[in-house]
Formats: C-alpha cells, structure tokens, sequence
C-alpha cells in the first residue's frame, strides 16, 4: 500500500517552473511535467533537472557554436537564510544514465543529524551538439522528495525575501545549480585581460597567448538572479512569496573571452570509432598487461582509462598525435581473461578479455 501511494504522488504530480524562461538553462521538472505550480498534498514527487545545452567556450572550425559537453552537475538543496532546510529529506534516484553522489552537512536544527546538502550527478557525457544542431539534447537529473505543502511553508515561520504569506497562491523554491564540462585535452582556453578580444566580425575565437589559461574544465552557473531553475508549490504562479536566502540575490559574472590553443581544434563529438584490445603476456613478476587503443587524431591528447569488471582502475594512458595509445603495466593487476573496459571522460567506449 505505502509503494502504491508513492506511485500515485509520482503521477498526479504537476510542473515546476523556472524563474526567467528566456534564461532557463537548466529546466526543473516534476513527474516529468511542467507549465503549473505543484499542490503539494504530503504526496512524495520525483524531481528532475535538464540541463538545456553545454557550457561555454571558444568557437573553432571543428566546434563553431562554441558548446562543449555536459559531464556533471550539482544541485543543491534549498535553504533559509539561517541554513535551515525548506524540503524534507532528500533521496537520490540512482539510474545507468549517471552517478549521483551526495554531499552532506550537520543539521542546524539538530547537529546530531546529517542533511543532504547537495548532490552531484556524473559519468555521463550530455553532448552539446548532435549532427551539428546544438543545444537539443537533455536528460533527467532526478531526486524524490515529499515536497512540503504551501500551508505548511506558510506557517513556518521562514523570514522572506519578498511577497508576503497572506493571500499568497504559491511559494517559490529556488534549486541553485552548477553545469561542469570536461574540456580536459580540447586546448580550450580563457583570456586574460590584457589579451586581445575577438572583432565582432570574427566567427572564430583567436589562439591563446603566454598570458593566457588552458582549462581543464568549464562551469555555467545557474545560481544567479536570473536563472536559478526554480520549482512553485501551491495552486498558481501569479501571487507567490519567496524566502530570505533561497531566493537568489547574486548578479551574473563578467563574462569571460575564451581562446583557443595554438593549432588545435577539436571538435566535441566523441563518437567512439576506435578499437580496444587487451592481452597478458609473460608470468610471475615478468607478468605485463598490454592494452592498445586505436582512435581517430582527434583524440590526441586525450587520457583514456581503463578499469576491470568491478568498475577498478587498472591503468590509463595519453593518445599520440594518431590518437593511438599503448598502455603496459604489471600484468599482475590483472589475470589472463578477466574482462576490461575502456573509457573515455567516463563514457564506456569497449571492452575487452585480457
């Protein structure tokens, strides 16, 4: 009876929406829903985020929108401004898509507790642009929580940021979020400010100088003014009150000049056309496992990993020039025959028996 009820919550539920829909880059959902607020009833919902496109970086003739790929996420869990969480606890909804891993802190209403704070979502690739169309790629990013009723938010006493709780037909939850791409490899760079900035006429961005960073790793920010995603509980989206220290008060960053790395220029498709071979050779402390990776030149430079059966890492290795890599270790890591996995940022690209 108690799982038919949780099933019932996940149907009936309605949609949350976001703050500013023409800045919505990370969407929220419940039940897989969206276009009202959510009368909540003690029913419990299924949550879910969906990134709407990759992160920014430098335009290039293999990468001209200039979006590279998704590869974690984090939400964090709403609060008051005296830390005090406004959902009830949190559970994870684990899935093949992704690894969800929570972070969490002491109560501050009860330090003998511990609180989900935030979780992040990784081991996926959410690519940026598909056959060269960009930004139409999504997934579910999903957490279930009994979301609180607009009674029961009304009544608790919370200091607001705006709106007021007599008459209100909803409340506002803002869920601050944080989109990282792995751009590791890609030569993707950012501009300092003494470099010289792109011509308005330009469809490329310039190559880095000295001055300049690679980076290793790409952030969009989703916990500004204008586009925290957002979820309403109650019956309408029109008179709505939100609360001090959830409701975002921070403004955008100065944007940042991206740059490219001299004479590279890859592109962030990573569709896997390679080959993948393992093999041991020799016994006893001459025992050597030799791994081979055959790939397109794209992939110079790129570290891949490998990992056996119970998800382990066994070693990792550097492409060449020729997107090649040969990979030899102590073959007494791994027996003649056990399976092994290639992966490439995560992403399962082959396998293989040593």
């Amino acid at each position: 009876m108690k799982m038919k009820a949780i099933l019932a919550g996940l149907v009936m539920a309605a949609v949350s929406v976001v703050a500013n829909p023409s800045h919505a880059h990370v969407s929220v959902y419940v039940a897989g829903q969206s276009g009202v607020a959510v009368n909540a009833a003690g029913a419990t919902y299924a949550v879910s985020l969906a990134p709407g496109h990759g992160c920014s970086g430098p335009r290039t003739k293999a990468n001209p929108s200039g979006a590279y790929d998704t590869t974690s996420v984090e939400v964090f869990m709403p609060r008051t401004s005296t830390g005090t969480f406004i959902f009830p606890e949190v559970r994870i909804v684990n899935s093949p898509q992704y690894r969800a891993t929570l972070k969490w802190v002491a109560d501050p209403t009860n330090a003998a507790t511990k609180r989900v704070s935030s979780i992040v979502y990784d081991r996926f690739v959410l690519p940026a642009v598909n056959n060269g169309y960009a930004a139409r790629d999504t997934m579910f990013l999903s957490f279930t929580v009994k979301l609180p009723t607009l009674s029961a938010v009304s009544t608790a006493g919370y200091t607001l940021a705006s709106g007021s709780t007599s008459g209100a037909t909803g409340v506002t939850v803002y869920l601050p979020t944080k989109q990282y791409c792995d751009v590791t490899g890609l030569g993707v760079g950012v501009q300092a400010a003494s470099s010289t900035r792109v011509a308005l006429t330009d469809t490329v961005d310039p190559d880095c100088v000295a001055a300049d960073t690679i980076e290793t790793q790409l952030v969009d920010d989703w916990t500004t003014i204008s586009n925290t995603p957002s979820i309403t509980i109650g019956t309408a989206t029109t008179t709505v009150f939100t609360i001090a220290g959830n409701a975002p008060t921070a403004a955008a960053a100065a944007a940042d000049y991206y740059c490219k790395k001299a004479n590279f220029d890859v592109s962030p498709d990573r569709s896997w056309t390679g080959t993948f071979a393992a093999r041991v050779s020799g016994t006893g402390s001459a025992a050597r496992l030799v791994i081979d990776v055959d790939d397109k030149s794209s992939m110079r430079g790129h570290t891949f990993t490998i990992r056996d059966a119970q998800g382990a890492l066994v070693a990792k290795g550097r492409a060449n020039a020729s997107g090649d890599a040969r990979i030899t270790v102590k073959g007494t890591k791994v027996t003649s025959g056990q399976p092994l996995a290639l992966y490439f940022r995560g992403r399962l690209l082959g396998t293989d028996a040593a």
